[in-house]
């Protein structure tokens, strides 16, 4: 919203619908939202994963009449119907388990066996028909204490792949979080292990096509913006194909001695180590920026060293051809500094006042001293007026 300038207010509503999501629960929280509710409306709803999406489909007119929603998360789309649902648009969860396992294959070619940890069977058989060559060992959590999954991980041979999908409990009580059983697994397989869900990634899978839900949620915002700058939900279709993209880990790359040159084009790897350059980019460049200007300086300096001398060689070879003229012609010249009273005479002009070799320092007393007396006071009034008035000074 930010980056497209749309100032929003985002009110967030967590259902907590993996713990509570019984029947009961969601009556009362339908109950509860009525009131809450009843006096506020939105411009637009966004609702993440299937509990979310179920509860709106079954009260939006009763809690948000009239109020668009994008929906994204959503694993189960095909149990739903939006043909009389207009209001309704968005995203479905894509779980890309067959090009995972195809990538895991190609990468580890001597895998004899696929070992599937999911808790949903029906992907089973899917898995099977479209890897006939290879053996698959299917492992159900829900129906398996964690201690009792991590003892058959232990016990399966390392010419092995596995496949992980997210779970967070089991029948027998227990409660996960994605990262705590993830690493769990990966630290008790002896082969590596490959993902399907983001929120497994960097707790030890070696990546995998992943279905991540910062993307979904970037995408239901660009769909939530259009719709609050007046786009009808019903001209933006939902989007049943995968939005995922190959991500993989670095530090199990390395683990498990996979060449990363191997992975699919324009796959993400996190966890690499920063080159020598990414390290000291700042003061590699802070270092180049002051040798190009140390560099610009000297070429500038030189430059000039160069013109000056020959400035002053040209100088030089006036100033000789001026006194050689002047010394030809008999004619001096000279300058008189208004703010120091300082006269400076030419060679020409000293030897003219009889000063072959001797050069004595000049001032107007020492000029006047040897002007004849009778001349003193109309070199005085011409020197005056030419200062004054900026009259030619001309005197003989």
């Amino acid at each position: 919203f930010q980056e497209n300038g749309v100032a929003a207010d985002p009110h967030v509503e967590f259902m907590d619908g993996r713990r509570h999501g019984s029947s009961a629960d969601l009556e009362r929280l339908r109950d509860y939202y009525e009131h809450k509710f009843q006096n506020l409306k939105f411009g637009v709803i966004i609702s993440s994963d299937d509990t979310a999406l179920g509860f709106l489909l079954q009260n939006h007119q009763r809690l948000f009449p009239q109020t668009p929603v994008v929906f994204c998360g959503v694993g189960m789309i095909e149990r739903y119907d939006f043909s009389r649902r207009p209001l309704f648009t968005g995203f479905a969860e894509v779980t890309d388990n067959q090009e995972t396992v195809a990538l895991a294959l190609k990468l580890h070619p001597q895998a004899q066996r696929v070992v599937v940890v999911s808790d949903l069977q029906s992907r089973w058989s899917d898995l099977e028909q479209a890897f006939p060559q290879r053996k698959f060992v299917f492992l159900d959590p829900q129906n398996l204490e964690l201690s009792e999954l991590l003892d058959r991980l232990r016990q399966i041979p390392p010419d092995s792949v596995g496949l992980l999908e997210a779970f967070f409990g089991n029948r027998f009580g227990q409660t996960f979080t994605a990262s705590q059983v993830t690493r769990l697994i990966s630290e008790n397989c002896q082969f590596p292990v490959y993902g399907v869900n983001a929120n497994t990634f960097r707790h030890g899978i070696v990546g995998g096509k992943l279905n991540d839900g910062y993307l979904q949620g970037v995408e239901a915002a660009r769909r939530a913006l259009a719709i609050l700058k007046g786009t009808a939900p019903r001209s933006l279709p939902i989007v049943r194909e995968s939005m995922n993209h190959f991500q993989f880990d670095y530090k199990q790359l390395q683990r498990w001695q996979i060449d990363p040159s191997r992975l699919p084009p324009g796959s993400l790897v996190v966890n690499r180590p920063a080159s020598l350059y990414e390290q000291h980019a700042a003061i590699i460049w802070t270092g180049a920026a002051f040798f190009a200007l140390q560099s610009v300086a000297i070429s500038v300096l030189l430059f000039n060293i160069r013109r000056r001398h020959k400035a002053e060689v040209r100088l030089r070879a006036s100033e000789d051809n001026l006194e050689k003229a002047q010394s030809i012609a008999h004619i001096g010249s000279w300058d008189h500094n208004l703010l120091n009273g300082r006269l400076w005479w030419s060679p020409e002009t000293y030897r003219i006042f009889g000063y072959d070799e001797e050069r004595p320092v000049v001032s107007l007393e020492f000029f006047l001293a040897r002007v004849h007396p009778e001349d003193c006071a109309a070199v005085l009034r011409a020197s005056s007026e030419a200062r004054q008035h900026g009259k030619a000074y001309s005197v003989e």
